[in-house]
């Protein structure tokens, strides 16, 4: 009887202890051929968090990076968010590791097209361009950004930013196959 008890504590203990530490963040990473010269091509991608999640999403809706590498060069970047923003553009501020606020205006495209948001079921998402910010962001551990469509005097409504927490992976695997630095 006590072996039992002991054996369950024991169990408990584990399960518990487990989950007091979030796991490390890592970059998935997948590796296609180019289809007309076998190249390898490498897609990164880092799942962040909202911080509020926006109205009409589901914890399906996950806020992601995306780094498309080939031949050693970045030549393709977006962030991924299935909230649509206003085509054109977005402005973002940015804090890594609780240093001071950057903002940097980047373009927003909505698309439905599965090989960018891997949506079986084909719904609008909104992408924009990373480039601006995403030296600060592989050198960072976290980063938190909002991300506001840029309308401007467009509009009279106030803007609702996406607030997105990212807790930074190791680089060096982008650095290595993106030439980044």
């Amino acid at each position: 009887m006590r072996t039992g008890i002991f054996q369950c504590a024991s169990l408990l203990i584990i399960t518990i202890s487990s989950g007091l530490f979030a796991e490390s963040p890592t970059w998935q990473r997948t590796e296609t051929k180019d289809a007309g010269t076998g190249a390898p091509i490498h897609r990164f991608v880092l799942e962040g968090e909202y911080l509020e999640t926006p109205k009409g999403n589901t914890k399906l809706d996950i806020p992601t990076i995306v780094l498309v590498c080939a031949g050693g060069k970045l030549i393709r970047n977006y962030g991924l968010v299935r909230t649509v923003l206003w085509n054109g553009g977005a402005k973002i501020d940015m804090v890594i590791d609780g240093g001071k606020k950057k903002t940097a205006s980047v373009d927003v495209m909505a698309t439905r097209d599965r090989a960018i948001t891997d949506d079986a079921a084909e719904r609008t998402f909104s992408t924009f361009d990373v480039a601006p910010i995403l030296s600060d962001i592989l050198h960072g551990k976290k980063a938190i950004l909002s991300v506001r469509d840029d309308i401007g005097s467009f509009s009279s409504a106030p803007v609702i930013p996406l607030l997105i927490e990212l807790a930074v992976p190791d680089p060096t695997p982008v650095f290595m196959a993106c030439g980044l630095k």
